[in-house]
């Protein structure tokens, strides 16, 4: 089995008002953020704080989670995070540092390959306006 790295992100933007996803852009700097709704499209400003990336997971009613947004895991609140040395997407607990890689919940918790996390369950951002 082939993985690769999602490439929607999702982030605020204070201008619309709301949460945008598409591609991203930076600035040369990476002080500023974009995301596009599709190739060749206009750049839609976003804070650069509010920047998550697609898991390629959806939480058990089908919302696609983002690294950054905060969710109920049997009555424990977990942050979405990407863990750079491991190359994987974990659940980073508000009360300890204990964390559990998606992929392991998605293998205990799933019967099949298209299967959704479960009992995980979006609740809030890291990032609100």
């Amino acid at each position: 089995m082939t993985h690769t790295f999602p490439s929607l992100y999702r982030g605020y933007s204070l201008s619309r008002k709301a949460w945008v996803e598409g591609f991203i852009l930076f600035d040369r700097d990476f002080e500023l953020s974009y995301i596009t709704e599709g190739i060749g499209a206009i750049g839609i400003d976003v804070v650069p704080e509010s920047v998550g990336v697609f898991t390629g997971i959806h939480d058990k009613n089908g919302k696609k989670v983002f690294t950054g947004m905060k969710g109920d895991y049997h009555g424990r609140i977990a942050t979405v995070a990407y863990e750079q040395q491991a190359g994987a997407f974990w659940l980073k607990w508000t009360d300890e540092k204990e964390a559990h890689r998606f992929a392991e919940m998605k293998a205990t918790y799933c019967d099949s390959e298209i299967c959704q996390m479960g009992t995980f369950e979006i609740t809030d951002n890291l990032y609100t306006p």
